[in-house]
This record gives C-alpha cells, sequence and structure tokens, in this order.
C-alpha cells in the first residue's frame, strides 16, 4: 500500500549558496508524524533539507533526502510517496521516502525518486597544513 503525505516547503534563496553536501553518517531519525518539520529544496539542488521549524537558515539540516535530479525551480509545493508501512502504529520515517514531487508557481510539476534520507555530514573545514614558503625565494 502507498501513502501519499505532503511536507510544507520554505525554499531556500539562491543567496545562501550551495546545499550542503550530504553523506552517510546514519540514518534519518524523523518521522513523518513529527510535527515542525520544514522541508526546503534548493534551486539546483539534488535533495530536500528536512529543518525543525524555527531553526535558523544557517544551522545543519536535521536530515536530508537524496535525490536522483536537481530541483529545476523553487517549489511551492512538496509532496512525497512512501514505501509500504512497516506497522499500521509505526510512524513511517523519512527513509522510507521513495519518491518527491515539486509543485511550481507557475503550475508545473517535477517528480524525483529518492535515494533515502540520512544524517548529511559535516563540511570540514580546510586549511592548509604544510610549511610555510617564503615569498622572497620567487623575486
Amino acid at each position: 500500500m502507498r501513502k501519499t503525505g505532503t511536507v510544507p516547503v520554505f525554499a531556500l534563496c539562491a543567496a545562501l549558496g550551495p546545499a550542503p553536501a550530504a553523506g552517510q553518517s546514519g540514518n534519518c531519525p524523523l518521522t513523518t508524524w513529527e510535527p515542525d518539520i520544514v522541508a526546503r529544496a534548493a534551486p539546483g539542488s539534488g535533495q530536500v533539507e528536512l529543518r525543525k521549524k524555527g531553526a535558523p537558515p544557517a544551522a545543519p539540516a536535521e536530515c536530508a533526502i537524496s535525490l536522483d535530479c536537481e530541483v529545476r525551480a523553487e517549489p511551492v509545493r512538496i509532496e512525497y510517496e512512501l514505501a509500504t508501512l512497516a506497522g499500521p502504529k509505526q510512524a513511517p520515517l523519512y527513509t522510507q521516502v521513495r519518491r518527491v514531487v515539486f509543485t511550481f508557481a507557475d503550475g508545473g510539476m517535477q517528480s524525483c525518486a529518492s535515494h533515502g534520507a540520512s544524517v548529511p555530514l559535516a563540511r570540514p573545514k580546510l586549511e592548509y597544513q604544510g610549511p610555510k614558503l617564503n615569498p622572497d625565494i620567487f623575486k
């Protein structure tokens, strides 16, 4: 049996930059029954970020649903299709999302398959750790 649900969407502005890289540091613990979960999808990104309502935009996402396509524009609505539920009293997890459908302001739609939901890895801060170069040797 397939279930369909809707997640409220607040699309990220392009000014916020690219979406953080998602990794497989663990399965997403969020369920679709949890209140105050906000889904965000930036145009050009290949994922839907799930955040707690009221979290600052710079805060890392609680979970991310990776997609097999890039979101073509800023969506006004996100719907998701779940795989078969484990049981009637168990809350479905976002890891059970199999397909995500975006609706846009112009009435267009886009459908993407899900590769699953995971907790995004933090981006490591890259800093050069090697020896210092003497600028005088280049004169």
